[in-house]
């Protein structure tokens, strides 16, 4: 099942550019200076409103994203839809996350909540990082690096010698290869943005997000974390673990949060958790026949 495109992860797509660059060659020091920006980059830019366009396999949705700390909020209105998962022109699916659980509203679906994300996983030192050379892409001069994290997995990094921020990326699972590519750099603030992020599956592009609006130190209202707040959703009257093995609605509103999870944290640099998570996403497509 291919991926879908909803949200953005705020590390990955902000670049510090008076990082310091000259790491000679040795792949784990480009790693770790990778790392350490991302953190240096989030905790900078304080609370942030972006709005986006994803478009992938011939759907078309608006997205305005929300991120206070750890809490987030995503709104995503159809604009043109090829698929009933998801939904028809004008739908509108919000995501909250509040640090503590995380609560789906869609036409479709309903209401969904399950616990947040907790896994560190993604701090895990990688097994070992191989320096690969230098190469220009996107017209910027990069370190090539091959990580191979703790459980196998492998991952090619492009990160920018000026900012030390990932410009292209090239993992491989299940015989599947991904890339997703980073351009139309922009500076906003001091920092330096990618506008545009496109994937590629097994060397076709399946999905592009554009970033069209970026507002950082917002000044955001606790309400809009507090789902009570949302109005308008039926919600779902059996808990989603118990309801997912037999009701397959409520295991399509999980499959659509999932596909919103994958997206995150690919956007996050987290591959090797992004994986994982696909392929629970699949096998679940497979036991309701969807569509691969």
């Amino acid at each position: 099942m291919k991926r879908i495109f909803y949200g953005i992860g705020l590390a990955t797509v902000l670049v510090l550019l008076t990082a310091a660059s000259g790491l000679s060659e040795n792949g784990q020091a480009v790693y770790n200076q990778y790392k350490k920006v991302e953190k240096k980059m989030e905790k900078a830019l304080g609370n942030v409103v972006m709005t986006l366009t994803i478009e992938s396999e011939g759907n078309l949705t608006e997205t305005t994203v929300y991120l206070k700390g750890k809490k987030s909020r995503m709104e995503s209105v159809v604009i043109k839809s090829t698929h009933p998962m998801m939904g028809k022109s004008g739908d509108k699916t919000i995501v909250i996350d509040d640090g503590v659980t995380r609560t789906l509203f869609s036409p479709q679906f309903g209401k969904n909540s399950h616990p947040s994300d907790t896994d560190d996983s993604e701090e895990e030192a990688p097994q070992s990082v191989t320096y690969l050379g230098k190469e220009k892409i996107e017209g910027m001069t990069c370190d090539k690096i091959n990580v191979t994290r703790p459980y196998g997995e492998t991952e090619t990094l492009w990160i920018s010698v000026k900012g030390n921020t990932l410009v292209k990326e090239k993992s491989t699972n299940d015989g599947d290869t991904t890339l997703t590519l980073n351009s139309d750099f922009k500076k906003v603030k001091g920092f330096l943005l990618p506008h545009v992020t496109q994937t590629f599956e097994d060397g076709v592009l399946s999905g592009a997000t554009t970033l069209s609006r970026i507002e950082t130190g917002a000044r955001l209202k606790e309400s809009l974390f507090d789902t009570s707040k949302v109005k308008g959703y039926a919600k779902n009257s059996a808990p989603v673990n118990a309801s997912q093995a037999i009701n397959p609605a409520l295991m399509m509103g999980r499959m659509m949060e999932m596909g919103m999870e994958i997206e995150r944290l690919n956007r996050e640099g987290k591959t090797a958790e992004a994986k994982a998570l696909e392929k629970q996403l699949k096998a679940m497509a497979a036991g309701l026949d969807v569509p691969q």
